[in-house]
Protein backbone atom coordinates (compact mmCIF):
# COMPACT_ATOMS: atom_id res chain seq x y z
CA UNK A 1 0.00 0.00 0.00
CA UNK A 2 0.92 3.74 0.14
CA UNK A 3 1.52 4.04 -3.79
CA UNK A 4 -0.43 4.43 -6.99
CA UNK A 5 0.58 3.98 -10.61
CA UNK A 6 -0.23 6.85 -13.00
CA UNK A 7 -1.32 4.44 -15.14
CA UNK A 8 2.00 4.85 -17.52
CA UNK A 9 3.32 1.26 -17.77
CA UNK A 10 5.55 -0.74 -19.89
CA UNK A 11 6.67 -4.99 -20.13
CA UNK A 12 10.11 -4.93 -20.98
CA UNK A 13 10.71 -8.31 -22.80
CA UNK A 14 14.44 -7.80 -22.77
CA UNK A 15 14.69 -7.41 -18.72
CA UNK A 16 11.32 -9.63 -18.65
CA UNK A 17 9.74 -6.96 -16.19
CA UNK A 18 7.53 -4.24 -15.52
CA UNK A 19 8.01 -0.74 -15.15
CA UNK A 20 5.14 2.11 -14.46
CA UNK A 21 5.03 5.44 -12.97
CA UNK A 22 3.62 5.89 -9.24
CA UNK A 23 3.36 8.62 -6.65
CA UNK A 24 4.35 7.43 -3.62
CA UNK A 25 2.89 8.52 -0.44
CA UNK A 26 3.85 6.67 2.95
CA UNK A 27 5.10 8.31 5.97
CA UNK A 28 8.20 10.30 5.84
CA UNK A 29 7.92 9.72 1.73
CA UNK A 30 5.56 11.54 -0.86
CA UNK A 31 7.11 11.88 -4.03
CA UNK A 32 6.86 10.87 -7.96
CA UNK A 33 8.84 7.79 -8.70
CA UNK A 34 9.25 5.05 -11.13
CA UNK A 35 8.84 1.13 -9.78
CA UNK A 36 9.58 -2.03 -11.41
CA UNK A 37 7.89 -5.68 -10.60
CA UNK A 38 9.59 -8.96 -11.21
CA UNK A 39 7.14 -11.28 -12.06
CA UNK A 40 9.13 -13.66 -11.40
CA UNK A 41 9.71 -13.01 -7.65
CA UNK A 42 6.76 -10.90 -7.24
CA UNK A 43 9.47 -8.42 -6.15
CA UNK A 44 8.98 -4.74 -5.91
CA UNK A 45 11.53 -1.66 -6.32
CA UNK A 46 11.32 1.71 -6.18
CA UNK A 47 12.93 4.69 -7.35
CA UNK A 48 11.81 8.44 -6.14
CA UNK A 49 12.84 11.54 -8.13
CA UNK A 50 10.61 14.39 -7.39
CA UNK A 51 7.78 15.94 -7.70
CA UNK A 52 6.50 15.75 -11.59
CA UNK A 53 3.96 12.93 -13.13
CA UNK A 54 4.87 10.32 -15.30
CA UNK A 55 3.19 10.33 -18.82
CA UNK A 56 5.60 8.18 -20.72
CA UNK A 57 7.64 5.00 -20.09
CA UNK A 58 10.15 3.09 -21.54
CA UNK A 59 13.51 1.12 -21.49
CA UNK A 60 16.44 1.14 -23.22
CA UNK A 61 18.90 -2.28 -24.23
CA UNK A 62 21.04 -1.24 -21.22
CA UNK A 63 17.72 -1.28 -18.74
CA UNK A 64 17.91 2.28 -18.40
CA UNK A 65 14.52 3.78 -17.88
CA UNK A 66 13.67 6.99 -20.16
CA UNK A 67 10.24 8.46 -19.26
CA UNK A 68 8.79 11.94 -20.43
CA UNK A 69 5.87 14.01 -18.61
CA UNK A 70 5.35 17.73 -17.44
CA UNK A 71 5.99 20.07 -14.62
CA UNK A 72 2.72 21.19 -13.37
CA UNK A 73 0.90 20.47 -17.27
CA UNK A 74 3.11 23.63 -17.93
CA UNK A 75 7.10 22.19 -18.80
CA UNK A 76 8.44 19.23 -20.76
CA UNK A 77 10.63 17.18 -19.23
CA UNK A 78 12.62 14.23 -19.99
CA UNK A 79 14.69 11.83 -17.37
CA UNK A 80 17.19 8.65 -17.64
CA UNK A 81 17.36 6.87 -14.61
CA UNK A 82 19.90 4.56 -14.93
CA UNK A 83 19.14 1.32 -13.31
CA UNK A 84 22.81 0.46 -12.20
CA UNK A 85 23.69 3.23 -9.93
CA UNK A 86 20.07 4.59 -9.38
CA UNK A 87 20.70 8.61 -10.69
CA UNK A 88 18.20 10.39 -12.70
CA UNK A 89 19.24 12.63 -15.25
CA UNK A 90 16.58 15.24 -16.47
CA UNK A 91 16.29 17.02 -19.89
CA UNK A 92 14.09 20.32 -19.83
CA UNK A 93 12.73 20.97 -23.79
CA UNK A 94 12.43 23.85 -25.30
CA UNK A 95 9.34 23.09 -26.84
CA UNK A 96 6.00 24.81 -26.28
CA UNK A 97 4.39 25.56 -22.42
CA UNK A 98 1.27 23.23 -22.40
CA UNK A 99 3.41 20.46 -24.17
CA UNK A 100 3.38 16.42 -22.49
CA UNK A 101 5.78 13.89 -23.81
CA UNK A 102 3.06 11.19 -24.73
CA UNK A 103 5.03 8.69 -26.08
CA UNK A 104 9.13 7.61 -25.82
CA UNK A 105 11.25 5.33 -27.78
CA UNK A 106 14.99 5.09 -27.07
CA UNK A 107 17.26 4.21 -30.38
CA UNK A 108 20.25 2.60 -31.00
CA UNK A 109 22.15 5.97 -31.84
CA UNK A 110 21.72 6.93 -28.42
CA UNK A 111 18.70 9.87 -29.39
CA UNK A 112 15.87 9.44 -27.99
CA UNK A 113 12.77 9.82 -29.95
CA UNK A 114 9.63 11.03 -28.40
CA UNK A 115 5.98 12.39 -29.59
CA UNK A 116 4.54 15.78 -27.89
CA UNK A 117 0.97 17.15 -28.36
CA UNK A 118 -0.98 20.85 -28.91
CA UNK A 119 -0.17 20.06 -31.63
CA UNK A 120 0.44 16.39 -32.07
CA UNK A 121 4.76 16.41 -33.01
CA UNK A 122 7.51 13.91 -33.69
CA UNK A 123 10.72 15.05 -31.73
CA UNK A 124 14.00 13.51 -31.06
CA UNK A 125 16.16 14.65 -28.31
CA UNK A 126 19.60 14.14 -28.55
CA UNK A 127 20.88 13.55 -24.95
CA UNK A 128 24.75 14.50 -25.51
CA UNK A 129 23.87 18.04 -26.17
CA UNK A 130 20.27 18.58 -25.45
CA UNK A 131 19.33 19.42 -28.91
CA UNK A 132 15.92 18.86 -29.61
CA UNK A 133 15.06 18.28 -33.42
CA UNK A 134 11.08 19.09 -34.06
CA UNK A 135 8.59 17.82 -36.97
CA UNK A 136 5.27 18.95 -36.84
CA UNK A 137 3.00 16.28 -38.50
CA UNK A 138 -0.43 16.62 -40.22
CA UNK A 139 -1.53 13.96 -37.57
CA UNK A 140 -2.32 14.31 -34.29
CA UNK A 141 -2.13 11.18 -31.95
CA UNK A 142 -3.16 12.78 -28.89
CA UNK A 143 -6.38 15.03 -29.33
CA UNK A 144 -8.93 12.41 -29.05
CA UNK A 145 -6.79 9.52 -27.50
CA UNK A 146 -4.59 10.38 -24.63
CA UNK A 147 -1.99 8.44 -26.65
CA UNK A 148 0.46 7.48 -24.15
CA UNK A 149 2.62 5.34 -26.87
CA UNK A 150 5.62 5.05 -28.88
CA UNK A 151 7.59 2.29 -30.20
CA UNK A 152 10.97 2.44 -32.48
CA UNK A 153 11.46 -0.36 -35.02
CA UNK A 154 14.82 -1.49 -36.28
CA UNK A 155 14.36 0.49 -39.68
CA UNK A 156 13.91 3.18 -37.90
CA UNK A 157 10.50 3.72 -38.14
CA UNK A 158 8.65 5.30 -35.12
CA UNK A 159 5.04 3.96 -34.65
CA UNK A 160 2.18 5.32 -32.69
CA UNK A 161 -1.67 5.25 -32.31
CA UNK A 162 -4.26 7.95 -32.74
CA UNK A 163 -7.89 7.05 -31.75
CA UNK A 164 -9.07 4.45 -34.43
CA UNK A 165 -5.64 4.77 -36.08
CA UNK A 166 -1.65 3.98 -36.15
CA UNK A 167 1.02 6.07 -38.08
CA UNK A 168 4.60 5.62 -38.72
CA UNK A 169 6.72 7.94 -39.36
CA UNK A 170 10.49 7.73 -40.66
CA UNK A 171 13.36 10.73 -39.24
CA UNK A 172 15.33 9.65 -42.08
CA UNK A 173 12.96 10.70 -45.08
CA UNK A 174 10.44 12.73 -42.51
CA UNK A 175 7.90 10.36 -44.34
CA UNK A 176 4.49 9.81 -42.73
CA UNK A 177 2.07 6.90 -43.44
CA UNK A 178 -1.39 6.88 -41.60
CA UNK A 179 -3.49 3.89 -41.42
CA UNK A 180 -7.29 3.83 -40.22
CA UNK A 181 -8.37 0.18 -38.89
CA UNK A 182 -11.42 -0.39 -39.10
CA UNK A 183 -13.27 -2.10 -35.89
CA UNK A 184 -10.97 -0.82 -33.82
CA UNK A 185 -12.23 2.00 -31.21
CA UNK A 186 -9.43 3.16 -29.43
CA UNK A 187 -5.86 2.67 -29.38
CA UNK A 188 -3.74 2.75 -26.60
CA UNK A 189 -0.32 1.08 -27.18
CA UNK A 190 1.72 -0.09 -30.05
CA UNK A 191 4.63 -2.86 -30.59
CA UNK A 192 6.37 -4.38 -33.91
CA UNK A 193 6.59 -7.90 -34.58
CA UNK A 194 9.22 -9.80 -36.01
CA UNK A 195 7.84 -9.63 -39.55
CA UNK A 196 7.82 -5.49 -39.12
CA UNK A 197 3.60 -5.72 -38.31
CA UNK A 198 2.73 -3.43 -35.56
CA UNK A 199 0.45 -5.12 -32.57
CA UNK A 200 -1.56 -2.48 -31.15
CA UNK A 201 -3.35 -2.50 -27.27
CA UNK A 202 -7.00 -1.14 -26.67
CA UNK A 203 -10.19 -1.40 -27.30
CA UNK A 204 -10.53 -4.00 -30.52
CA UNK A 205 -14.05 -5.19 -30.06
CA UNK A 206 -17.70 -3.70 -29.73
CA UNK A 207 -18.75 -6.73 -27.45
CA UNK A 208 -17.36 -7.90 -23.93
CA UNK A 209 -14.40 -8.35 -23.82
CA UNK A 210 -13.86 -5.07 -25.21
CA UNK A 211 -10.45 -4.75 -24.67
CA UNK A 212 -7.21 -6.66 -26.70
CA UNK A 213 -4.26 -6.59 -29.04
CA UNK A 214 -4.66 -6.42 -32.31
CA UNK A 215 -2.26 -7.32 -35.37
CA UNK A 216 -2.19 -4.90 -38.56
CA UNK A 217 -1.03 -6.36 -41.98
CA UNK A 218 0.68 -2.76 -42.99
CA UNK A 219 -0.14 -3.67 -46.76
CA UNK A 220 -4.23 -4.31 -46.51
CA UNK A 221 -4.75 -1.66 -43.39
CA UNK A 222 -6.64 -5.22 -41.93
CA UNK A 223 -6.10 -6.01 -38.46
CA UNK A 224 -6.57 -9.22 -36.87
CA UNK A 225 -8.08 -9.19 -33.27
CA UNK A 226 -7.72 -10.72 -29.95
CA UNK A 227 -10.29 -9.48 -27.23
CA UNK A 228 -9.13 -11.00 -24.11
CA UNK A 229 -10.20 -8.20 -20.74
CA UNK A 230 -12.72 -5.73 -20.01
CA UNK A 231 -9.50 -3.94 -18.28
CA UNK A 232 -7.82 -1.09 -19.77
CA UNK A 233 -4.49 -1.99 -21.84
CA UNK A 234 -1.80 -0.23 -20.12
CA UNK A 235 1.36 -1.47 -22.53
CA UNK A 236 1.79 -3.90 -25.41
CA UNK A 237 5.11 -5.39 -26.32
CA UNK A 238 5.71 -8.29 -28.71
CA UNK A 239 8.64 -10.42 -28.04
CA UNK A 240 11.54 -12.53 -30.26
CA UNK A 241 8.92 -15.65 -30.68
CA UNK A 242 6.28 -13.15 -31.63
CA UNK A 243 4.45 -13.57 -28.51
CA UNK A 244 1.98 -10.33 -27.95
CA UNK A 245 2.48 -9.38 -24.32
CA UNK A 246 -0.21 -6.87 -22.62
CA UNK A 247 -0.48 -5.56 -18.99
CA UNK A 248 -3.83 -4.10 -17.93
CA UNK A 249 -5.11 -1.54 -15.37
CA UNK A 250 -5.73 -4.80 -12.98
CA UNK A 251 -2.28 -5.47 -12.42
CA UNK A 252 -2.53 -8.16 -14.32
CA UNK A 253 0.06 -9.52 -17.45
CA UNK A 254 -1.43 -11.22 -20.34
CA UNK A 255 0.31 -12.92 -23.18
CA UNK A 256 -1.35 -14.14 -26.33
CA UNK A 257 0.22 -16.47 -28.75
CA UNK A 258 -1.14 -16.21 -32.08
Amino acid sequence: GGSTSDGTTVFSSSTQKVYFGEYISRPGLASYAIGRLDPATDTFTEWPFGGWDVISIAVDTSGDVWFGGSVCCYFPLISRLSTADNTVTTWQLPTAEGDWVRGIAPAPDGKVLFTIDLPGRVAELDPATGNVTLWPLDFNPIASSGSRAAYLHADDGLWFPGTDRIARFNRATNELKVWNLAGVATVGSIGVDTLGRPVIGGQVSSVAPLQGAARVDPATGVPTMWAHTSNAIRGTVVDANDAIWQNTSDLKIHRIEP
